[in-house]
């Protein structure tokens, strides 16, 4: 399998849009991630396989701080570890700018991302009690020592 990351351009909108209608409850919106594109301390990337954009990923680096904003994978490209390239990709990245901590946050109830992150390392630092609007769900925060 050919796989590439590399950085979103204007034309990736429409399909990271759709994955991200089809991954998440409370989807961001095309002008967000226009935004996320335009800010200095953001990086919108994507994966893609054999010409498909298959994932993205929304990450900062500030201060010596990274920070996953928003990862999704489509729906029927799950399972074949998109996802977990998509992590090392931005711990890789911030390692290399010198970054010394990862942090992020997932709702509590979703296994699949929770599972991911813990083969990572990452560990729970807070919880946000009913963080999210549309279902009041709580946001884990967790964190990742990068050596």
């Amino acid at each position: 399998m050919s796989a590439e990351i590399r950085p979103a351009c204007v034309a990736d909108l429409d399909v990271v849009c759709r994955i991200e209608l089809d991954s998440n409850p409370s989807p961001w919106t095309e002008a967000a991630f226009e935004s996320e594109m335009t800010r200095e301390v953001s990086r919108v990337d994507v994966l893609e396989v054999e010409g498909a954009v298959l994932g993205f990923v929304v990450h900062w680096l500030v201060a010596g701080e990274a920070h996953i904003l928003n990862v999704a994978v489509d729906p029927n490209a799950r399972g074949r570890g998109l996802g977990t390239r998509l992590v090392e990709h931005v711990i890789a990245e911030a390692v290399r700018g010198e970054g010394s901590y990862l942090m992020l946050e997932v709702r509590e109830g979703n296994a699949a991302a929770r599972g991911l992150y813990e083969r990572f390392g990452f560990k729970l630092i807070a919880r946000r009690e009913r963080y999210y609007k549309d279902n009041q769900e709580t946001a884990l925060i967790l964190g990742l020592v990068l050596s």
